[in-house]
């Protein structure tokens, strides 16, 4: 497909055609793929078929987003920078779920199924997850705190720098040293 085809292809999805997606991603199917396997290389634990799903996604933002009319930036490169940063974004939100999950082993292997129907078994859920939730309030500042819930919730540094009142910076700075001091404080196995 030369660049004025892909042109036109894009143009027409950009005006609502959707059938132009399919041959976008038959056209792409190959980058799609190949970034794929190499985040499936740094993140075995992560499910192909999810993240194949978000670089298709990404593929067809970059397409409805891309500026046709300029001619500086090949939509090649511009689709992979896409769909790099998004599989980038789906793995550090796979990363932070993993973590919660290190730290819940650590303080005794915190059930969430619900199955637990042993009032005593539910009890000691609750006394490790509080000595776990102890822990990290007693290291942290308040605002830290707040800072470290709302990361941990899935919010950017951008929305929580919104939120709170501060710049995306210094909200990033934080949540590097929240995770440092948390380092320090609760061994990895």
């Amino acid at each position: 497909m030369n660049d004025t085809e892909l042109y036109d292809l894009l143009k027409k999805m950009q005006d609502g055609d959707m059938i132009g997606f399919e041959a976008l991603l038959d056209q792409y199917a190959p980058l799609v793929d190949s970034m794929t396997r190499r985040f499936l290389a740094v993140a075995p634990s992560a499910d192909a078929d999810e993240l194949r799903q978000e670089a298709s996604l990404a593929l067809y933002r970059a397409a409805m987003h891309f500026d046709i009319t300029q001619k500086s930036v090949q939509f090649g490169l511009f689709a992979k920078t896409c769909i790099q940063n998004a599989l980038a974004s789906q793995l550090r939100t796979l990363k932070k779920q993993e973590s919660v999950v290190l730290l819940e082993d650590e303080f005794g292997d915190i059930e969430t199924d619900n199955t637990l129907s042993d009032p005593a078994s539910r009890l000691i859920e609750e006394e490790s997850y509080m000595r776990l939730y102890n822990r990290i309030l007693g290291v942290l500042s308040e605002s830290e705190n707040r800072i470290w819930w709302l990361y941990l919730s899935g919010y950017t540094a951008r929305e929580i720098a919104k939120m709170i009142g501060k710049d995306e910076k210094s909200v990033q700075n934080s949540v590097y040293r929240i995770r440092r001091k948390l380092r320090e404080i609760i061994p990895y196995s």
